[in-house]
């Protein structure tokens, strides 16, 4: 089996390239950099350029599209650039895997779609996303899912929630919060002196390690389901101040974070999965607890120094 991974030297590119060539994959890897994995078959530059992602995808069985645009800081001040990679490369890809006869693409989509609405945060709720990056992925779903009725390509978006992992550290100040406390409890050289929590730290997310996003890729490309939208989370809930008290209790140091006024207009407060649909179709369940995903990272930073 052959699989290109678009965004493959991203925090969950990365992890997926693994997964893959251990489960005896051929991997083509595609980005504007490389991780230095020397496994795969890297592809240096953007999905926007189809001179380079049609060779990439030559061949392959599936597709992970993990390249985007992919926070919002990213759309601003120009909101334009951010959206025609979300929306109009995605759809490029989406043809062009049709035309390459690939059997199915698994996309990466993101939970920040749901905004501050009710929770659990459900496929099938209405949504109005809150930030340009959030609606860039709805359209992207959105005209994806259309695609998928006019061609019949296999075409499934994944919902991430809030994913931290190891090999983050390169995404510097738009990676997972968890990630960021953690650099600052080890003191790691460029990372804040004291963690900075926006309001009280009373905010939760639902956090998921990088691992088990790797996972439900592969899942969802192996899954009987053709397409269709679905989260990807634990389903539990924890807040800033819980997540930076276990790090602290891990990695055996106290430090009292910085409180600031929150400055992010339309800032998302809560986060959690249902996590029903994903477990009943694509027989996903998280596996890493948030102790032992927090507690991998210490090692692999300490290991790193």
């Amino acid at each position: 089996m052959k699989a290109l991974v678009t965004g493959s030297s991203g925090l969950i590119g990365a992890r997926l390239c693994n997964l893959l060539i251990n489960e005896g994959f051929e991997v083509n890897g595609l980005d504007v950099k490389s991780d230095g994995n020397r496994d795969i078959t890297f592809f240096r530059g953007s999905i926007m350029n189809p001179s380079l992602l049609k060779p990439a995808m030559r061949g392959c069985d599936y597709v992970f599209h993990q390249a985007a645009a992919s926070s919002s800081p990213m759309f601003y001040p120009d909101p334009v650039k951010g959206t025609t990679i979300n929306v109009i490369g995605s759809l490029k890809l989406f043809n062009l895997a049709f035309e390459e006869g690939v059997g199915k693409v698994v996309a990466a989509s993101t939970s920040s779609i749901y905004g501050n609405s009710k929770l659990p945060s459900r496929e099938d709720q209405q949504v109005i996303p809150p930030n340009m990056y959030a609606a860039s992925k709805l359209a992207m779903e959105n005209i994806g899912l259309s695609f998928h009725e006019v061609t019949g390509l296999p075409l499934i978006f994944l919902r991430y929630f809030s994913v931290y992992g190891l090999g983050e550290r390169r995404k510097g100040n738009i990676a997972n919060m968890v990630s960021q406390f953690i650099w600052s409890v080890l003191k790691l050289r460029g990372a804040p002196e004291r963690p900075v929590i926006y309001g009280d730290g009373r905010q939760t997310r639902d956090l998921i390690f990088a691992d088990d996003v790797a996972r439900a890729n592969l899942l969802a490309a192996r899954a009987e389901v053709s397409s269709g939208v679905f989260n990807i989370g634990t389903g539990k809930e924890t807040s800033l101040n819980e997540a930076l008290r276990l790090i602290c209790r891990l990695a055996g140091r106290e430090i009292e974070p910085e409180y600031v006024q929150n400055p992010v207009k339309n800032y998302i407060y809560r986060t959690r999965a249902d996590t029903k649909k994903a477990e009943r179709y694509l027989h996903f369940r998280a596996k890493t607890s948030l102790k032992e995903g927090i507690s991998a990272i210490i090692e692999e930073l300490r290991h790193s120094k």
